[in-house]
């Protein structure tokens, strides 16, 4: 069973030129059960998202990918999916805390904060481990 989990769409501005409509469209081509969708740095897209994908039976899985800068001092991209509401709740917190504060960086000192009900994915396109 297929369940993409790292999906952005035109709400990841400069990142990705696919629509809503085109991801719902795909999962039900595809005859998937859920499909996420992981904008960067942002949430905007959630509700079109898992409104269309209610309607169509989908499971909306909702996630964020985010820059994360390490003890080392590079900077790379982390994946969070939600995992209960609690989860879902550390995410917009997170969102709005990069969208809003210049200065914020995600990093391993503040990680935990936004940890609890979330899922840490790791590896692909500016990941943790694309360099090596």
């Amino acid at each position: 069973m297929l369940i993409p989990l790292r999906n952005y769409s035109n709400y990841s501005i400069c990142e990705s030129n696919i629509k809503i409509q085109d991801l719902v469209d795909f999962a039900i081509d595809k005859d998937l059960t859920a499909i996420a969708l992981t904008d960067y740095k942002l949430l905007s897209g959630v509700l079109e998202f898992s409104t269309k994908l209610q309607k169509k039976g989908i499971q909306t899985i909702i996630g964020i990918d985010v820059d994360f800068i390490t003890s080392m001092g590079n900077l790379c991209r982390l994946t969070l999916i939600a995992k209960n509401q609690d989860g879902y709740k550390n995410l917009c917190t997170l969102s709005t805390k990069i969208n809003t504060e210049n200065n914020f960086t995600l990093s391993i000192a503040n990680i935990d904060e936004y940890s609890n009900g979330n899922i840490l994915i790791l590896g692909g396109l500016y990941s943790y481990f694309y360099e090596l």
